[in-house]
């Protein structure tokens, strides 16, 4: 695997470079990015880059000097130039100090970083027959999202095993010490695809992805996965707060400015949600739990912003709440679950109602509808069977409330998000 640094001082360059193949198909990886001359040179000695694309003027530390730098400690590195078109003179400098070649950034093109690819390969005259190597690499996104997965969801056998299979994809995260999850999901994500907002799913998850890593890198130690359809994953290392509400403080700042550029650059909008601190790898279920109940249950108000999983939730609406999800497929009432508790109903009624901004009812009929959006993704499972599977027998009803909540029909869902959807696994 060879590793590709991004040296520009706009954002956007970077997130577009990023995502302008996929990198790790052609046997590359991009292992860092950089503001500026400066900041490539501290990196280069930690991330030991192959490739460097770089801009030319940059404040601090231009590409020029970069590239006379790196070429008296690394001559190794090839270089290539991200130019603008009234900037040849620059270019052809460039070109003279040992650049391997130049793209212009309004005009580049999967085409022409291909054709480079191709030219750094003979250069370092380099070749990757590793069988499984290749394997991994073209399925490391894959294996990312299904080994998380099999965390939050506590399908793995050996605890030994899934940490040796996630250092094989690069993922090193320490998970004896403290760390929280993060989940960001893109709101209102069945009438953004249905509408052709959202006209690549795979393309504005990876720019959301790398935008809110880079964003947050600079002050926590971060790892991001693609999740379910329509959110992220992040695992972010805690240790050096003093409590969560510092850790809530510091990420709500960044989160503001995350929600601002997704929706400049994208225009999309997003709801965070951040988990309690844990300290082991089993935390992670729980965690994922906490975020995605607090998703499905956001409001339109809470929209937009981050939140604290269960801040300030009563410590038996926490309990009725694992319970519900526990139970989705059996009957639930609020006399079921006012006896969990040890409470009437009547003080149970206004006591969640107080704490979940909603009544009971319509907190498990949502439930019970985000739980079917996932199960509708499954093709093998019959949408009669999904309405089982959440605890409605009759299935017009489910229809009929699936309509309600979602705004569509259950096979209408199914058909459009499938379509949409289809496009990552086929693109990994």
């Amino acid at each position: 695997m060879k590793n590709v640094m991004i040296v520009d001082d706009e954002i956007m360059v970077r997130l577009g470079m990023q995502s302008i193949i996929d990198w790790e198909e052609q046997g590359y990886q991009v292992v860092a990015e950089a503001e500026n001359g400066q900041d490539a040179l501290e990196k280069i000695e930690i991330y030991h880059p192959d490739l460097i694309f770089t801009d030319l003027v940059m404040d601090k530390m231009d590409g020029f000097r970069l590239i006379e730098e790196c070429k008296e400690k690394y001559n190794n590195i090839q270089f290539v130039i991200l130019s603008n078109h009234n900037d040849f003179n620059n270019v052809r400098k460039a070109l003279q100090l040992g650049a391997l070649d130049y793209v212009f950034k309004l005009t580049i093109n999967k085409e022409e970083i291909l054709k480079i690819l191709g030219e750094v390969n003979q250069k370092l005259g380099k070749s990757l027959n590793n069988e499984m190597e290749s394997v991994v690499r073209k399925n490391r996104q894959a294996i990312k999202s299904t080994l998380i997965k099999m965390l939050a969801e506590k399908t793995y056998i050996d605890r030994d095993e899934i940490l040796r299979e996630l250092n094989i994809v690069n993922v090193r995260f320490p998970f004896d010490k403290p760390y929280i999850v993060m989940i960001v999901g893109i709101d209102d994500f069945t009438r953004e695809v249905l509408t052709g907002k959202i006209t690549s799913i795979q393309l504005t998850k990876f720019s959301m992805e790398n935008m809110i890593t880079e964003i947050l890198e600079d002050q926590f130690n971060i790892v991001g996965f693609n999740y379910d359809a329509d959110d992220v994953l992040y695992l972010i290392e805690t240790e050096g707060f003093d409590d969560q509400g510092k850790i809530y403080s510091e990420l709500n700042q960044k989160f503001q400015i995350i929600f601002e550029y997704l929706k400049r650059y994208f225009d999309i909008n997003v709801t965070g949600v951040i988990s309690k601190i844990y300290n082991n790898i089993e935390g992670i279920h729980y965690a994922v739990n906490e975020c995605k109940n607090a998703l499905y249950q956001r409001l339109p108000g809470e929209c937009g912003k981050l939140h604290f999983c269960d801040d300030n939730l009563r410590s038996e609406i926490r309990i009725i709440k694992e319970y519900i999800n526990e139970h989705l497929n059996e009957n639930l009432s609020i006399e079921i679950a006012a006896r969990e508790i040890n409470m009437s109903q009547s003080y149970f009624s206004h006591v969640f109602k107080d704490n979940m901004k909603m009544g009971f009812t319509d907190y498990v009929n949502r439930t019970r509808i985000m739980r079917a959006c996932e199960l509708l993704q499954n093709q093998n499972i019959k949408i009669n069977e999904v309405a089982l599977l959440v605890g409605i027998e009759n299935y017009n009803y489910f229809s009929i409330l699936f309509k309600k909540i979602i705004g569509i029909a259950p096979n209408v869902y199914r058909k459009n998000i499938i379509e949409k959807t289809e496009e990552i696994g086929e693109s990994i």
